[in-house]
């Protein structure tokens, strides 16, 4: 979606997190976006950024004054340091290999239980957040399965589905179905 559709908020989580994803980094690695001070690394970390839209966005923002940048920094920075002051969400999101093998579950027919109930540790927020993020990589490694091959078939039990349903994993679960793969929420 282009920057100028988006709510201020949700464009803002854009721009930080584009360059973050574009350069492989952890959201531990893109605390350099969310200080006004750290031009310096955020020029490198934007340096690799070939979409128009972002880079335009950082243009402005670097040009700006200070008590603008923090304003406009202030919504995403609440939510990054929300996130990151929990000592398990900051171990969880600053893992540079991914551990879990979603597509190697798949393809071997086997079997994954996650539990998102430690509310004192992480907090419902951040285990909210977590179930969204695990469901949208299942949704992504989901949606690469040659159908032409007929991949083995994949069930989802989702408890609480509720909690972790987003518009974007709303619209995923009709075109999963496609791909061998069915939840029963």
């Amino acid at each position: 979606e282009h920057n100028e559709r988006l709510p201020r908020i949700r464009a803002q989580l854009f721009n930080i997190l584009y360059p973050i994803l574009a350069n492989n980094l952890t959201l531990v690695e893109a605390l350099p976006m969310i200080n006004i001070h750290a031009k310096a690394e955020r020029a490198a970390i934007t340096k690799g950024v070939n979409f128009a839209p972002v880079l335009a966005a950082w243009n402005t923002f670097e040009n700006a004054s200070n008590l603008t940048k923090l304003n406009l920094l202030e919504g995403p920075s609440n939510r990054f340091m929300r996130i990151l002051s929990n000592e398990h969400m900051r171990l969880i999101l600053s893992q540079k290999k991914n551990a879990l093998d979603l597509s190697e579950i798949m393809a071997g027919r086997k079997m994954l239980l996650i539990s998102l109930r430690s509310y004192n540790r992480i907090g419902s927020d951040n285990l909210r957040m977590l179930g969204v993020m695990i469901l949208s990589e299942l949704f992504r490694v989901g949606m690469k399965r040659n159908e032409r091959l007929r991949p083995p078939p994949f069930h989802v039990y989702i408890d609480e589905f509720g909690e972790y349903v987003t518009p974007a994993v709303a619209k995923a679960l009709d075109q999963i179905r496609k791909k061998n793969i069915y939840f029963t929420v």
